[in-house]
């Protein structure tokens, strides 16, 4: 392969030159040129217009250029029969300076070896086209131009070369300027623009959990376009900037001195992004040495990350800097070019660069090149140079000299064994070929130019890192790759301070809060915050600013960092408070038997007899039912146990209260109505009352029943497995309507307030027989349990709603035994003297007189009728038609305010006026009154019987 190159090269003609001002000028000639733009300098004087510090980067890609030339005319089936030559100018980083070598890649029909065309030619004519002959054929000048490979450099050029249709592919020009394809039409790139670049930085940010960085670039407008996309794409990822720094390309030593300053300030700043050439981030790196700003980690960019200069600085400097750098692929047989031709001296214009910078000579072999790639050690020797294939663009000059020669065989109408004779050269054409062409590169992969005119490539992921045996030998280790927007990193390959440390270090203005914590910024964008734990019901991870309330039917951890579902609360008959309950259902179940036996055992007593033993009985059963309701609140919900509750429930106090207003009735009617009709006689028998005191509570008790048939049809209460208040799940009897049970409720509390009414108006009956008052009380009381217990049972639920609602029916109980039953109790246990037939009709007697005094002296033969005596068959006795004086004034002894003179007239009239008549009173007449009187008491005591 050597052989071969030396052979063709022979075969050209070839001219290198280096001057001062101009920097390198190499030439060959061909039937077609290409131009090059390298920075064989990366600085430039303008005062005294010179190219200083050699750059042997650029020297290498202007080989890389010469290298693919080669290959391309040593090919056969690309561009068969044509020859390419070559033009590469020395860029020296600087725009003026590209722009005068530019003029020489122009059309001009004079010969460019000669230099008599270019700056001066220019300079001497103006603008003035008509005296600047250019060539019309389009044949001389270049037919295409390899880079430049700077932004800053790159759009006045490719702006210059635009106007004659001349393209530029650029290996190094990643500004995003450049999408503008209406803008720069003639321009292609062979690496993806700084958008990649800048996502790629973000990932690796990220990636490491710094949140909180400063920035340092050059102040140019590519560069702050650059710093732009960047901090998009932080933000986005919540990462904040501490510092954000520029410095210009030239006169900055003041300046980054200061910014150094203020970087070593920021002790909670670990990381630190330079976007800069390489001179320029040399120089920072400098006044970081004289300033000790030591122990950062350092994220750089294709301009300066992997140069071999940069592996000269100190390791606590530069140790642990990342790279994020377009992926190169090595080349062995590009580093034996390159070798080879130095060491020829085939450019002696380069080869005397290579050496002064080296300060050897090749003609002594005293000038060590060492071909390297990453994670090779590197700077390990001094004297020698390492030649990176893997990370001088090498690959990108390569690609753009191929895509260039393809354009050129389809524009030109080439075969892959002849091409036409080049009479006319259709630039225009030739752009269109470019934008659609394919190529490949070393490894085969297929290429072309997107829309935006570059290609996407991947992208290495550096990190310089020194042997912990030697920490002046450091290298370029490759430790990751970003492809396809993903970053793909080997964390055991990665070093941090020094380069040997494995320890990442924190870059973080807060730490972040504990589980269950949040933070809290100043502001949206703000990297600092403080903790401040989350509320009862939320949690967080303690990497956001807000906590997350728990769902429905959940409930956070202990840490307050992640939900769990609330587990359902079962209600079991082990419970303290179930057993509390059951406790007390039994004491009362106990209490209903005391007083069933009781009443049993004195049933022929006059207080049993008065309590109306049918009622009393049909009350105890009542209580019985009820007391079975209660544990039926107890048992887990399901559908058959929601059901018996609501039917069981509804019709059991439904049937109570329809006693109590039963019995509340048939007192009232015994004092307030048969008063009015004691004299009727053959009325309703005492068993014919009894079956419709019977009737009349079943009645009552079916209309419950109906209500519940009819709820159960409609909306039958249901199990629902888990309903959740708080911080509490339960399964509960539920339906969707409540029609059953809100009916059930409004009818059994209309029953409560008419018994309620009806006991209240009878509560003024004989003292020792006044059961009204205490029907009265239990009437209220169950009322008020009703209006209760059911806003209670609703407004619980799990445990306490079984509680509550057993409670509640039992209580129900307990007030028919407190109110109806113990004060009978109380009565035949501890004072039987009141309970005899005697102290009964002697009750009665002095209420039937007490109502019958109320009558005027002057009555009429009704007048006690109109008090108020009754006949249990609802008629009035039979009465004499003149009453009795005696009988009267009897009447009035209670009243002992009377006048005296009043009653004085009185017994005087009656002895003056109806002498006669009070002796023609029959004895009959005093003894039907009499007995009428004592049947009245009897029938009274014996209907309260």
């Amino acid at each position: 392969m050597i052989l071969l190159y030396l052979s063709h090269i022979n075969d050209g003609q070839i001219t290198s030159k280096l001057s001062p001002s101009a920097g390198i000028n190499e030439v060959r000639h061909g039937q077609i040129l290409l131009g090059g733009l390298f920075p064989a300098h990366i600085d430039y004087d303008p005062n005294k217009q010179l190219c200083q510090s050699t750059n042997i980067k650029g020297i290498e890609q202007a080989f890389a250029m010469m290298y693919a030339i080669e290959k391309i005319n040593n090919a056969t089936h690309l561009l068969p029969n044509i020859t390419l030559g070559y033009h590469i100018r020395d860029s020296c980083f600087n725009v003026k300076h590209t722009l005068k070598n530019i003029i020489n890649f122009i059309p001009y029909p004079k010969d460019l070896i000669t230099d008599s065309i270019g700056y001066n030619l220019l300079n001497k004519y103006g603008c003035n086209m008509t005296s600047i002959q250019l060539d019309k054929n389009n044949t001389l000048g270049v037919a295409a131009v390899v880079g430049p490979s700077t932004s800053a450099v790159t759009m006045p050029s490719s702006n210059v070369l635009g106007v004659f249709n001349i393209p530029a592919v650029s290996y190094g020009a990643s500004s995003g300027v450049f999408v503008d394809r209406t803008e720069y039409d003639n321009l292609y790139r062979t690496l993806p623009s700084d958008h990649q670049q800048a996502r790629a930085i973000a990932d690796l940010i990220d990636a490491f959990g710094w949140t909180y960085i400063a920035t340092l670039s050059v102040d140019d407008i590519y560069n702050r376009l650059f710093m732009g996309i960047l901090e998009r794409r932080l933000r986005l990822k919540n990462i904040c900037l501490a510092q954000e720094s520029y410095f210009p390309v030239t006169n900055n030593t003041n300046i980054i001195r200061t910014i150094v300053r203020q970087l070593t300030e920021l002790s909670n700043v670990s990381v630190i992004v330079l976007i800069a050439p390489e001179k320029a981030a040399l120089s920072v790196f400098q006044e970081a040495i004289l300033q000790g700003l030591t122990e950062k980690i350092w994220i750089g960019t294709k301009g300066w990350s992997d140069s071999p200069e940069v592996l000269k600085l100190p390791s606590s400097i530069i140790g642990g800097l990342f790279g994020v750098i377009p992926r190169n692929r090595p080349s062995h047989q590009f580093y034996q070019y390159f070798r080879y031709h130095l060491r020829q001296n085939n450019h002696p214009a380069l080869t005397k660069l290579v050496e002064t910078k080296l300060n050897c000579r090749f003609s002594q072999n005293t000038c060590k090149l060492i071909e390297s790639t990453y994670n090779q050690l590197q700077n390990c020797q001094h004297s020698a140079y390492y030649v990176n294939t893997e990370g001088n663009q090498v690959d990108f000059v390569i690609d753009a000299v191929n895509a260039i020669a393809k354009a050129l065989h389809q524009s030109l109408g080439c075969n892959t064994n002849y091409c036409p004779s080049l009479t006319y050269f259709d630039r225009k054409a030739y752009l269109d070929a470019l934008k659609n062409v394919q190529i490949k590169n070393a490894e085969g992969m297929s290429l072309t130019f997107n829309n935006e005119g570059e290609i996407t490539r991947n992208y290495s992921i550096t990190n310089i890192q020194f042997d912990e045996k030697n920490p002046n030998c450091g290298y370029v280790a490759s430790v990751g790759t970003w492809s396809n927007n993903k970053l793909s990193l080997d964390y055991n390959l990665v070093r941090f301070q020094y380069g040997t440390s494995k320890r990442k270090p924190s870059s973080r203005c807060s730490f972040q809060c504990q589980l269950g914590y949040r933070q809290v910024k100043a502001d949206s964008q703000s990297c600092c915050w403080q903790c401040e734990k989350c509320g009862t019901g939320e949690v967080s991870n303690g990497t956001t600013v807000y906590c997350v309330a728990c769902g429905l039917c959940e409930q956070p951890v202990a840490n307050q960092s992640y939900c769990i579902p609330i587990p359902v609360t079962r209600i079991s008959w082990d419970h303290p408070v179930c057993i509390a309950v059951l406790v007390g259902i039994f004491i009362t179940v106990a209490l209903t038997t005391f007083v069933a036996v009781i009443f049993l055992k004195y049933r022929e007593t006059p207080i049993v007899k008065a309590s109306n033993r049918l009622l009393s009985t049909l009350h105890i059963i009542s209580v019985y039912y009820i007391l079975a309701v209660a544990p039926a609140f107890l048992y887990e919900p399901n559908d058959v146990v929601c059901e018996v509750q609501f039917i069981i429930f509804a019709t059991s106090i439904t049937f109570c209260m329809s006693i109590l207003l039963t019995k509340t009735n048939s007192v009232s009617k015994i004092f307030q109505v048969r008063m009015r009709n004691f004299r009727a006689r053959g009325g309703k028998s005492k068993n014919r009352e009894s079956h419709m005191q019977v009737l009349f509570i079943f009645a009552l008790t079916l209309v419950s029943v109906i209500i519940v048939i009819v709820g159960s049809i409609l909306d039958i209460p249901r199990a629902r497995e888990k309903i959740c208040k708080g911080t509490e799940a339960f399964s509960r009897c539920e339906s969707d309507t409540h029609l059953g049970i809100t009916f059930s409720a409004v009818y059994f509390c209309l029953l409560g307030t008419i018994c309620a009414f009806l006991a209240w108006r009878t509560r003024n009956l004989p003292n020792n027989f006044n059961e009204a008052k205490y029907i009265c009380f239990c009437a209220i009381c169950m009322w008020m349990i009703c209006i209760l217990t059911i806003p209670g049972y609703y407004g619980t639920d799990g445990v306490l709603r079984a509680v509550f609602s057993s409670l509640g029916v039992t209580c129900f109980a307990l007030c028919v035994l407190v109110f109806l039953f113990l004060p009978k109790v109380y009565t035949i246990l501890f004072k039987p003297e009141l309970n005899t037939k005697e102290h009964c009709m002697l009750s009665i007697s002095q209420y039937t007189f007490r109502k019958a005094s109320a009558v005027p002296i002057g009555g009429t033969r009704s007048s006690i009728s109109n008090a108020g005596i009754h006949t249990s068959t609802g008629s009035s006795p039979a009465s004499p038609q003149i009453i009795n004086k005696s009988s009267v004034r009897y009447t009035d002894d209670h009243k002992n305010n009377v006048n005296k003179d009043k009653r004085k007239s009185v017994v005087t009239f009656t002895k003056d006026t109806k002498k006669e008549e009070e002796k023609s009173v029959d004895l009959n007449v005093k003894t039907n009154m009499q007995h009428d009187l004592k049947t009245l008491k009897e029938e009274q005591a014996e209907i309260l019987i």
